[in-house]
């Protein structure tokens, strides 16, 4: 009997420590391809906003690797354009390529929901937004 216990205890501590990790952070989950339960706390490139609504997280299918290719080609090619980006936390604008809103792999520091596109600085500037400093948008973007 008390081997059990002594079983069972660092079980329960781990299921304590995932609940608390769980709460406290985004977590993506779904099956890939091979039926292999995927969990993690960055969001897929091919993940859809209306992924995060459902909620049978067994229901959400992702694309297949050809197809999740294709979305990372997209996205590299998307990110080489220069465009005009704001949060709308701080009230400030920045060109796409700014180190200050992107992270060594690319991705937006800037959680999706605070991002907003403008298509030119001088409408950035009519709504309130402020340049960065650092990337200097006014001087490089028309």
């Amino acid at each position: 009997m008390d081997r059990k216990i002594l079983l069972i205890i660092p079980l329960i501590i781990t299921l304590t420590f995932l609940i608390e990790l769980i709460s406290k952070a985004e977590v993506y989950r779904w099956i890939d391809e091979d039926g292999v339960i995927q969990i993690t706390n960055q969001r897929p490139d091919w993940w859809k906003d209306e992924y995060d609504n459902v909620k049978d997280w067994r229901e959400i299918k992702p694309p297949s690797k050809e197809e999740r290719e294709k979305i990372a080609r997209e996205k590299k090619k998307e990110l080489a354009k220069d465009k005009i980006v704001g949060d709308k936390r701080t009230k400030i604008y920045h060109l796409s390529s700014c180190p200050l809103i992107r992270d060594k792999t690319g991705k937006y520091k800037i959680p999706e929901r605070y991002l907003v596109f403008f298509e030119t600085a001088k409408e950035a500037r009519r709504k309130g937004y402020s340049p960065c400093r650092k990337c200097k948008p006014n001087k490089k973007a028309k």
